[in-house]
């Protein structure tokens, strides 16, 4: 039993959300290891740019509305966190996938021994 989830909701929330995206990637027809590391890279990099654009649009939004600062930096903060979790789960649920589906060398790499 664990403590942070006594009765296994969270699990199987969890197993759904692999199963739909599992069910997208084998429709997108993501069948190789080199295509799904790509995804993820791809999913970090949208990630990092939604903060990127969400940063700077509410800080000036802070700056010509001074007097509600701080509710444009409180949409901000939590739509940051929301970002955040969302491309957190989205890699994991994509892992999942290429570590159970797309079983094969990541890169082999050459050694040479002279």
């Amino acid at each position: 039993m664990k403590l942070n989830d006594p009765f296994g909701r969270m699990a199987v929330k969890r197993q759904k959300e692999y199963e739909v995206v599992r069910e997208s990637l084998q429709n997108t027809k993501i069948n190789d290891r080199a295509t799904g590391e790509a995804l993820l890279a791809d999913i970090r990099q949208r990630g990092k740019k939604m903060i990127l654009v969400i940063v700077p649009i509410a800080l000036a939004l802070a700056l010509l509305f001074p007097d509600v600062w701080i509710a444009f930096i409180a949409v901000a903060v939590i739509f940051v966190a929301w970002v955040i979790t969302t491309t957190r789960n989205g890699l994991q649920c994509v892992q999942r996938y290429i570590d159970e589906e797309l079983s094969g060398p990541v890169s082999p790499e050459v050694t040479e021994n002279d």
